[in-house]
C-alpha cells in the first residue's frame, strides 16, 4: 500500500517537472537554434548519387520516367547514375496500414501526382507478379550503355504497369537468348523498401516528393550542366496553380469547404493551416474547419524541416514552448466553446502564441494571457472537468474517423466542392487542394480549364 501511494504520488511530480523543464528551456533551446546557420563544408568523398526502386511500386513508376532526363544533366562525376533494385517490400507499411491498404492508397496518390506532373499514370491494380518477375530477369541480364540502360527501364516498368504482357515475353526471351554476363549496371538489393529513394551524400530524398530539393542541391553544387526544368506544374509555397480570373472566379462560387485534422502539438498543424488560411482561404473563397486530434507526442519533431518549412511558408517560427497533453486538452476544449466560424482564427491565434511566443498553454499564467481575449464565462466553462473529458472525447472520434480512411499521414485534409470529397495528407500534399479545385468546375458553365491546369483525377 504504501508503495503504491509512493508510485502515485511520483508520477505526477515528475510529470510537472517535465512540463518545468519544457517551459524554460524550449524557448531558449529553440531560439538558440533560430540563430543557428548550416555550415557547408567540403565533403572528402567523391559525390555518389544512387536510385533506389522497387518493380512493384508506383513512386518507382513515376521516378523513372524522369531518370533519362535527369541522366542527360549530370555532371560527369555522377555518372554512371547507379540503379538498385529492391526485392522486399518493407514489414510495416507507413502508418501502419496493411500492405493492402497502403497499396490502394499509394495508387490513388500517384495518380494524382501523375496528372498534376503530366506523367503517364499508373492503372488502379498492382502489377501481375509474373510480370514483375520477368522484368527482373530481363533487367538482370542488361548490358546496354548508361543512356540506353535507363530507357530500357523506362520501357520495362511501362510494361509491367500497364499490362503489356505479349511485348514484355517478346524481349524476356530475347534477352535470354543471349549469355549472362556480370557487366550489368543494375545492382540488386534484399533490403526492405517502402516507396523509390535517391540517396545522395549522407541523405535520402523521396522519389517524388523531394526530387526538386535534391535537384536544387545539385545545382547549387554545381553538378548539372545545365537548368534543371522538372514537375512543370509543380507551384511553389506562395503562389497560385490557379491564375485565370474566370476560373478563379468559378471555383469562389462554388464555396469550397477544407476540413483540417492536426495534433495540437504537432508544429506542422500550426505551420500548414496558417498558411492555408492566409493563402488559400481567402484567395479561393475556401472555408477552413480544423478538427483537433488526441496528443500523439508529435512534438519530437524534425527541427530542421520545420524551420524550413516555416521559412519557405513565411509563417513566424520559433522560440516555442511545445505544448504537452494537458496543453492539447486546453486548447481543445477551448475551441469546442467558440462558434465555427471563429475556431480557427483563434486557435492560430493560440498556436502563434505557443510557437513563436514561447508560451506555455498549460501553464495557467500563460494561458490565461493566451486567452485573454475571449469571455471570462467562456474560459471558466472550458476549464471544467467536464469539458475537458468531453474535448478528449471529440478528439478520439476524430483520430478514429481518420484511421477509418486507411492513410497513412498526418496532418489530413478533406476537401468538399460540391458532392465531391477528396483527402490527402502530409505536408507535401497542400498543393492538392489547388490541385482539385483547378479540376473543378461549376456544373452550368461551359468554360474549359487553360492547358496550364489539366484536369487531375
Amino acid at each position: 500500500m504504501l508503495e503504491t501511494s509512493i508510485f502515485t504520488g511520483y508520477v505526477p511530480r515528475m510529470l510537472r517537472l517535465q512540463s518545468w523543464l519544457r517551459r524554460w528551456t524550449d524557448p531558449l533551446r529553440s531560439r538558440w537554434l533560430q540563430r543557428q546557420r548550416p555550415r557547408r563544408t567540403r565533403p572528402d568523398q567523391a559525390p555518389r548519387l544512387e536510385v533506389h526502386l522497387r518493380l512493384d511500386d508506383p513512386y518507382s513508376y513515376l521516378l523513372v520516367q524522369m531518370l533519362p532526363q535527369l541522366d542527360e544533366l549530370l555532371d560527369p562525376a555522377l555518372q554512371p547514375l547507379p540503379v538498385i533494385i529492391h526485392t522486399t517490400p518493407p514489414a510495416h507499411w507507413p502508418g501502419g496500414l496493411s500492405a493492402r491498404q497502403w497499396q490502394q492508397y499509394a495508387l490513388t496518390d500517384t495518380v494524382t501526382l501523375a496528372q498534376q506532373h503530366r506523367f503517364i499514370p499508373p492503372p488502379d491494380a498492382a502489377p501481375d507478379p509474373a510480370l514483375v518477375s520477368m522484368a527482373g530477369e530481363l533487367l538482370q541480364r542488361a548490358t546496354l550503355p548508361e543512356e540506353d540502360l535507363l530507357h530500357l527501364l523506362e520501357n520495362v516498368f511501362h510494361m509491367v504497369w500497364q499490362n503489356q504482357r505479349t511485348k514484355l515475353e517478346t524481349v524476356h526471351q530475347l534477352a535470354l537468348s543471349r549469355p549472362a554476363h556480370d557487366a550489368s549496371r543494375v545492382s540488386w538489393s534484399a533490403v526492405p523498401l517502402v516507396w523509390a529513394t535517391l540517396d545522395y551524400r549522407d541523405r535520402t530524398y523521396r522519389g517524388i516528393d523531394d526530387f526538386l530539393r535534391l535537384t536544387r542541391r545539385l545545382k547549387r553544387e554545381r553538378l548539372l550542366t545545365s537548368e534543371p526544368v522538372f514537375l512543370i506544374d509543380h507551384v511553389e509555397w506562395g503562389e497560385h496553380l490557379v491564375s485565370d480570373p474566370m476560373l478563379l472566379a468559378d471555383i469562389q462560387a462554388m464555396q469550397p469547404v477544407l476540413t483540417f485534422y492536426g495534433a495540437l502539438e504537432d508544429p506542422f498543424t500550426y505551420l500548414l493551416l496558417a498558411y492555408l488560411e492566409q493563402h488559400m482561404a481567402g484567395y479561393y473563397n475556401l472555408t477552413l474547419y480544423f478538427r483537433p486530434l488526441p496528443y500523439q507526442q508529435r512534438d519530437q519533431f524534425d527541427w530542421k524541416l520545420a524551420m524550413r518549412v516555416a521559412a519557405r511558408t513565411e509563417v513566424p517560427f520559433a522560440p516555442f514552448c511545445r505544448p504537452d497533453a494537458l496543453a492539447a486538452e486546453q486548447m481543445a476544449a477551448a475551441l469546442a466553446q467558440l462558434p465555427p466560424e471563429q475556431q480557427v482564427s483563434s486557435l492560430l491565434g493560440w498556436l502563434r502564441a505557443v510557437w513563436h511566443e514561447g508560451q506555455d498553454a498549460g501553464f495557467a499564467p500563460h494561458w490565461q494571457r493566451v486567452t485573454a481575449a475571449l469571455p471570462p464565462a467562456l474560459m471558466q466553462a472550458a476549464g471544467t472537468p467536464q469539458a475537458l473529458d468531453t474535448a478528449r472525447q471529440q478528439m478520439q472520434q476524430n483520430q478514429q474517423q481518420i484511421d477509418a480512411l486507411g492513410l497513412p499521414e498526418q496532418p489530413v485534409m478533406e476537401l468538399a466542392v460540391g458532392d465531391a470529397v477528396y483527402r490527402f495528407v502530409g505536408l507535401y500534399r497542400v498543393w492538392q487542394v489547388e490541385v482539385r479545385l483547378a479540376a473543378t468546375r461549376l456544373p452550368d458553365t461551359d468554360a474549359d480549364i487553360p492547358p496550364v491546369d489539366p484536369a487531375r483525377g
